[in-house]
């Protein structure tokens, strides 16, 4: 009877060991394949007033010989500080956050040699120089990044500057000096902007 029982013991536990490594196996593959990756562009004005509502396009394009799919597109937190997002066109399937990172899921297969445009409406909400990544994934995670970068002055100062109601006669005093203020020409006051780490792909 004690040998039944140590030889069924022996038997669950290969089992599961003969489970764990497959399923292991599987995951790495996973993790590991890299699938075709679409190539993708942004649109989006380099400057905005505090309030003013602007459109930022990414075209994702297809060059491969079969269809790609466009898992999700990223976009870092760093950069939707100062937006608010008022619409997106086509509408994800789903949103989630991580690791930094705002993730919009589409799910949309886009053919050989086509493209797919993904229309972000926006509404800036905080004053200051934004700037992150934007990143157009496939499903295994593999992604073309793209850089949004926005100014957004003062409204009252953006405004003024228009209307001419500034001491200087230049219109674009006012926006220089603006710049000038927020980012003094110091090595130690100079933003920048370093690479962030891959991202784990749970």
């Amino acid at each position: 009877m004690n040998n039944k029982i140590v030889i069924g013991v022996i038997g669950c536990l290969g089992a599961a060991l003969l489970f764990t490594v497959v399923i292991g196996l599987g995951v790495a593959v996973w993790l590991f394949t890299e699938l075709p990756k679409l190539d993708a562009s942004l649109s989006l004005p380099s400057e905005a007033t505090l309030g003013e509502t602007l459109t930022m396009v990414v075209t994702t394009t297809n060059p491969h010989d079969k269809a790609v799919t466009l898992d999700s597109i990223d976009i870092d937190d760093a950069f939707l500080d100062g937006f608010q997002v008022v619409a997106i066109v086509p509408e994800p399937t789903g949103t989630m956050h991580v690791f930094g990172q705002m993730s919009w899921s589409f799910g949309t297969s886009v053919p050989p040699g086509q493209a797919l445009e993904v229309r972000f409406t926006l509404k800036a909400v905080q004053g200051g120089h934004f700037s992150g990544d934007v990143d157009v994934c496939n499903p295994a995670q593999d992604f073309t990044t793209l850089i949004a970068d926005v100014m957004v002055g003062e409204e009252l100062l953006e405004q003024g500057s228009r209307r001419g109601r500034v001491a200087s006669p230049d219109p674009q005093f006012a926006r220089r000096q603006f710049k000038l203020r927020r980012h003094p020409r110091s090595d130690s006051t100079t933003p920048t902007r370093g690479r962030r780490p891959d991202r784990a792909v749970g």
